[in-house]
């Protein structure tokens, strides 16, 4: 899982530092395995902290977040007048030392933004393009906590932001999207699973999909004004818990409507798509999926696949060990040629796919 549970994550976390018995529990346990020498870099927009290590990456990251910050502005109608701090590490591990969230920050959590302070904290250790991604996904945060919150934080400890607008809106324009995330949505539709988006208030995967597919609703039928209407009216009622009012004052749209409205789009994205497509027997044979295990009755599954340059051979991740392994299977018959990471437990670890 590549995405992670940024700004809700630390939001729950600021929302515990409000009780004081806890706070002495924090971050205890927490190990710094190194100090790092921080240096500040002032750009137009930005206070960049970084350290000497990894001051090579200094200049994409400020390019890449005044890119982002100009498009986001333009888009969104709104100039932010504070600086706002950006603190990037090299590498995921040493982003998980951090100090800024006072918990454990679960491998999981690929970046966060926080309204205290609002300042984003992000690792470097991803592709390019995920890396401009990354930061324009964390760089909206910043900018629902301007416009929403409106340098209150009073009103950031007393509001509850559905996760999907916080979330959603900051993957679409974040533009994270995946063909992994499509998937998802697309099996939703398929399957008459998708839920009304008004009464949406889980935080999980789902929650970034469902909220980003939301958004791209909303911005083809009513474009960015209507993006920028329904921050402004939502704004209103902010403290009311009510969504149901924006909807209607931004689009015009009962929310049922505006739900139903929301389904039929996704409909006829998705459904002519597969129409087109036939079942997947139709193109091979399935020599890895979800199997018995041979020496014990227990199903395993082999997922995540990724074809070799010459098409004979297939890495992949499996269960059938166990734990979760990578290995390297026949692409003709499944055949498990080695086990690239026998004698390793992932017990104490998550699976993070990307």
């Amino acid at each position: 899982m590549k995405r992670l549970v940024p700004t809700a994550f630390a939001l729950l976390a600021l929302a515990s530092l409000l009780v004081p018995g806890r706070v002495l529990a924090f971050g205890k346990n927490k190990i710094a395995y190194q100090n790092f020498d921080w240096r500040i870099y002032k750009s137009p927009h930005f206070d960049v902290y970084y350290y000497p290590e990894e001051e090579s990456l200094l200049q994409e990251v400020v390019s890449d977040a005044e890119s982002q910050y100009m498009r986001l502005s333009q888009l969104l109608d709104h100039e932010i007048k504070f600086r706002i701090p950006l603190i990037y590490y090299k590498t995921h591990v040493e982003f998980e030392q951090t100090n800024t969230l006072l918990e454990f920050i679960p491998e999981f959590v690929g970046a966060f933004a926080l309204p205290i302070e609002n300042r984003m904290v992000l690792p470097m250790d991803v592709p390019p393009d995920k890396k401009y991604s990354l930061i324009g996904h964390e760089l909206t945060h910043i900018f629902e906590f301007s416009i929403l919150y409106q340098e209150s934080l009073s009103r950031a400890f007393r509001s509850n932001v559905p996760s999907w607008i916080m979330e959603g809106l900051a993957s679409h324009l974040g533009r994270d999207e995946d063909n992994f995330d499509r998937m998802i949505i697309r099996d939703a539709v398929v399957n008459g699973l998708i839920p009304p988006i008004h009464r949406l208030q889980t935080l999980n995967f789902l929650t970034y999909r469902y909220g980003q597919a939301a958004f791209d609703f909303i911005e083809e039928h009513y474009g960015s004004e209507g993006i920028r209407n329904f921050l402004w009216e939502f704004r209103k009622s902010l403290l009311a818990n009510n969504i149901a009012k924006p909807i209607k004052d931004a689009f015009g749209l009962e929310a049922n409507e505006f739900d139903r409205q929301f389904k039929k789009f996704l409909q006829k994205k998705y459904l002519p798509a597969l129409l087109d497509k036939k079942e997947a027997e139709d193109y091979g044979k399935e020599i890895a999926g979800k199997n018995r295990h041979p020496d014990y009755d227990e199903e395993y599954v082999t997922f995540s696949p990724a074809l070799s340059p010459s098409g004979e051979l297939i890495a992949a991740m499996t269960t059938r060990y166990e734990d979760i392994d990578v290995v390297i299977i026949s692409a003709k018959d499944g055949k498990v040629f080695r086990n690239l990471t026998k004698g390793f437990t992932n017990q104490f670890e998550y699976p993070v796919y990307g």
